[in-house]
């Protein structure tokens, strides 16, 4: 007898998917996390969330929504409104 997995009762809004909005201390802006070559990584905030994107020769090749906790401290700290810092 195979046991399936029961789908989930209600919607998990903490997922990495659709992360809740962060507080807004923070500047709507993009910001590089590292770059090399032609490669680059941006975080992006964006309506009180963050993305990062990956980009390759100017093509966005990858992006997703992601925690605040996720974003490098040092893209935080850059991206602090002045009344905040």
């Amino acid at each position: 007898m195979i046991r399936r997995r029961r789908p989930a009762d209600e919607w998990n809004p903490l997922t990495p998917e659709c992360p809740a909005p962060s507080r807004h201390v923070y500047k709507q802006g993009c910001y590089l996390v590292s770059a090399c070559g032609e490669a680059a990584t941006w975080a992006v905030f964006h309506d009180g969330r963050w993305g990062l994107v990956y980009e390759c020769g100017g093509n966005q090749i990858l992006s997703a929504w992601v925690r605040e906790r996720d974003v490098p401290l040092h893209v935080l700290a850059q991206a602090l409104k002045e009344a905040q810092r």
